[in-house]
């Protein structure tokens, strides 16, 4: 299985310093700790919708914010890039369930999808 639903981490990168310790990410698609089968792999049986992802507090400065998911304990250990959105604007603050999708069309304006493991963009 290419995505451990409790061991999924979502890390939230700030491109340039500040202080972060008021700094909150939340992911109401899950906040019940459930997931939807949607939000795992097609290869999991779901659907490869990514879900929705808010931040509050991001630290003053930075001109852009990255989002990477990351599951550590997939593929026996060696882990499994999911999801990389890069350049998403500072006064962003959050993305809407479903925007990792290979066309980007829900993504914030001049934020840019890196490749996951798969080697495409849009989220897995």
């Amino acid at each position: 299985m290419f995505m451990s639903r409790a061991n999924l981490i979502f890390y939230f990168l700030i491109g340039l310093g500040g202080h972060a310790a008021a700094f909150e990410l939340s992911v109401p698609s899950i906040a019940d700790g459930n997931w939807d089968q949607k939000f795992l792999a097609t290869a999991c049986g779901g659907q490869n919708v990514s879900p929705a992802l808010l931040w509050k507090d991001a630290p003053a400065g930075p001109q852009s914010l990255v989002v990477t998911t990351f599951d550590r304990e997939a593929l026996d250990g060696f882990g499994w890039w999911h999801w990389q959105v890069l350049k998403i604007p500072a006064n962003v603050t959050g993305l809407p369930e479903g925007a990792g999708t290979k066309d980007g069309k829900r993504m914030p304006k001049g934020s840019v999808q890196g490749n996951g493991d798969l080697g495409r963009v849009g989220y897995l």
